[in-house]
């Protein structure tokens, strides 16, 4: 078994088979321990899921899970390579002694999606008979619905504009991320590596006025390939210093894609209309606001 699916079993978070760790859990770093704020600095807990849990019939395998991850602790750099295996490891992000201000809610769910408005989008394949830039739009606007009202929701966008940020992290924007999804005009390349470098940036920025504490998920939707650098490398740097999750959705790509590496990022193909609002589905499933009936048509 891949030794980081190994390392996501920690001991008040059994994660789903989709890997993404509960967002009820008031936690710094959701799945990876069970500090909340009060605790952010080790004080107060002897172990950070503190085991005399009150819960008859789970301290012993809670104990035993604790004592894995106490082995996982002792094993070469090398075997720890990424951040999810690093169970005791809450230094993303390096807070600073005289940072931004702290956001009003620790303990938000981050959504920053990344829109793919290349040439390549105003093709109908997969569309239905539509071009994949509208079904796209339709999809993303639908899962920006979905949101949660309490999370922040940011957009990136590359299209006849360009690169750029169209909507900064935030809540209470989903009128104006609505207005800039549908201001998009698919036009030219697919600069993937600038777009996640950028994403990886404005969730890092955001961790920061959060203290650390909260869920953030970097969602891109592309129909092609990079066409500035291979965006795995900067995939790979999320993956090591923070719990920062890459959720790919590849339209009308099926599973060729650099980002599709299985053990380490999340991807699902989506080649049709359906499948696509599936898939962008399948990214708030398991947050608690969540109803699966608000996505059918």
């Amino acid at each position: 078994m891949n030794a980081l699916r190994i390392a996501k079993v920690r001991p008040c978070d059994i994660r789903s088979p989709s890997g993404l760790y509960r967002p009820d859990q008031k936690v710094r770093h959701p799945g990876r321990d069970c500090r909340g704020p009060a605790t952010m600095d080790g004080e107060g807990l002897s172990h950070p899921c503190g085991l005399d849990s009150g819960n008859p019939g789970r301290n012993d395998d809670l104990r035993l899970i604790s004592a894995l991850i106490g082995l996982l602790a002792t094993l070469p750099a090398a075997a720890a390579e990424y951040y999810g295996q690093r169970p005791a490891d809450d230094r993303w992000p390096v807070l600073q002694q005289e940072g931004p201000a702290p956001a009003a809610d620790l303990q938000a769910a981050n959504y920053y999606l990344i829109l793919d408005g290349s040439g390549s989008m105003r093709d109908k394949d997969c569309g239905g008979g539509r071009s994949k830039i509208d079904v796209a739009k339709e999809a993303v606007l639908q899962f920006a619905q979905r949101v949660p009202a309490s999370a922040n929701l940011g957009l990136f966008a590359f299209d006849a504009s360009g690169p750029s940020e169209r909507l900064p992290l935030g809540v209470g924007n989903r009128d104006r991320f609505a207005e800039a999804v549908n201001a998009i005009k698919a036009y030219e390349n697919t600069p993937l590596f600038t777009s996640i470098q950028t994403g990886y940036r404005q969730l890092t920025a955001q961790a920061l006025r959060q203290r650390g504490y909260g869920e953030y998920h970097l969602v891109v939707v592309t129909d092609g390939r990079s066409t500035d650098k291979d965006p795995m490398p900067m995939v790979q740097q999320i993956l090591k210093e923070s719990p920062v999750l890459v959720e790919t959705i590849g339209f009308c790509i099926r599973e060729k894609h650099s980002l599709n590496q299985p053990g380490l990022t999340f991807y699902q193909s989506a080649n049709d209309p359906e499948s696509l609002r599936r898939s962008l589905e399948a990214v708030l499933a398991e947050s608690p606001d969540f109803n699966a009936a608000q996505f059918k048509p």
